[in-house]
């Protein structure tokens, strides 16, 4: 047996095998339910009042916020539509402000205030 025909098919699989687990890396994942995450447009004026309401309370010293812009970055934009997925909202629906948080998906400014000031412990 020639020791090509041997290396040829071991070196396809493992050529495979890389590019398989290079697209499941950069493949987005639902986030854990247990993080607040905000999902922003960097020009999005909606989002901007959610900003400043987050930093006028200072929410981010009692909650631990992750913010994800969607507008220029392709992965966090994919990663809001497999969020919206999970809460069953259609892809025509989805709008920034954007929060997910306890496994539920909160679209807009008053559903954001009315979780964080449950979070923080501020009174509506």
């Amino acid at each position: 047996m020639k020791f090509s025909s041997i290396v040829t098919p071991i070196v396809a699989i493992a050529l495979f095998v890389g590019i398989f687990l290079l697209l499941q890396a950069n493949r987005p994942k639902l986030p854990s339910s247990d993080k607040v995450i905000l999902y922003f447009g960097n020009t999005c004026p909606h989002c901007r009042d959610v900003e400043e309401y987050i930093t006028e309370n200072k929410i981010k010293e009692k909650v631990d916020i992750e913010e994800k812009e969607v507008y220029q970055d392709k992965i966090n934009s994919a990663e809001l539509a497999l969020v919206a997925l999970s809460c069953n909202i259609a892809s025509d629906q989805i709008f920034v402000p954007f929060m997910y948080a306890e496994g539920k998906c909160l679209v807009g400014v008053e559903e954001i205030k009315q979780l964080l000031n449950s979070k923080a412990g501020l009174v509506n």
